[in-house]
C-alpha cells in the first residue's frame, strides 16, 4: 500500500447512513447527480483497490440532531474497521452538545473500540458551540492520545498529540 493515495473522507452509505438522513435521501441524490443504493465494506474497498486507492477514512453520518433518526454508531464503525485494520481508519461520532458525555464517549470510542479520531459534524448554527468545545476538549477533559478531530467548512484539521495539541493546514 506504500505510495497508493488515502481517500481522507468516505460516508458509507450503511442502513445508519439511509436511516438518519431519510428525509433528505432525494435532495442528496440530485446534489450529487447520483443514484446510490447501500454498499458494504467489502464491496467498498473491492471498488477503491480497482481505482488504485490504498487506505480510506472512513467516517460516520449521524444526523439524529436535525431528523430523530439514528445513524452510524461507534460500535458500527468500529466493525468496518476491523473487516481490514490496515486499510479502514475508522472515526468515531458524537454528539458536540453532550457536554463531558461527549469527552467520554470519544475516550471510550478511541480507548475500547480502537478508533482514530472524532469528525465534527457540520457546521449547523445550533451546534457550533458544542462543536467548537469538542475540538478544542472541554475544561478538565482527558483528551485521548494521539487522535485526530475532522471539522467540516474548516480548513484546518485538529490532532491530538499526548495531550498537546497541534494544528495541521
Amino acid at each position: 500500500m506504500k505510495g497508493k493515495p488515502i481517500d481522507m473522507h468516505v460516508h458509507l452509505t450503511t442502513p445508519g447512513f439511509f436511516r438518519t438522513l431519510g428525509p433528505f435521501i432525494d435532495k442528496l441524490k440530485a446534489y450529487f447527480r447520483a443514484d446510490f443504493g447501500e454498499i458494504g465494506i467489502e464491496q467498498a474497498l473491492r471498488e477503491y483497490e480497482e481505482a488504485g486507492v490504498g487506505r480510506i477514512v472512513l467516517l460516520p453520518i449521524d444526523a439524529s440532531r436535525l431528523t430523530g433518526m439514528p445513524g452510524d454508531t461507534n460500535e458500527q464503525m468500529a466493525e468496518l474497521q476491523r473487516v481490514d485494520p490496515e486499510r479502514v481508519i475508522a472515526f468515531a461520532t458524537v454528539d458536540p452538545l453532550a457536554g463531558r458525555r461527549a469527552v467520554m464517549e470519544l475516550e471510550r470510542a478511541v480507548k475500547d473500540l480502537g478508533l482514530k479520531g472524532v469528525e465534527a459534524p457540520p457546521a449547523a448554527p445550533a451546534l457550533q458551540t458544542g462543536r467548537r468545545a469538542l475540538l478544542r476538549g472541554l475544561p478538565g477533559s482527558r483528551r485521548p492520545r494521539d487522535t485526530c478531530a475532522l471539522p467540516h467548512r474548516d480548513l484546518r484539521h485538529r490532532c491530538w498529540d499526548g495531550g498537546r495539541r497541534r494544528d495541521q493546514a
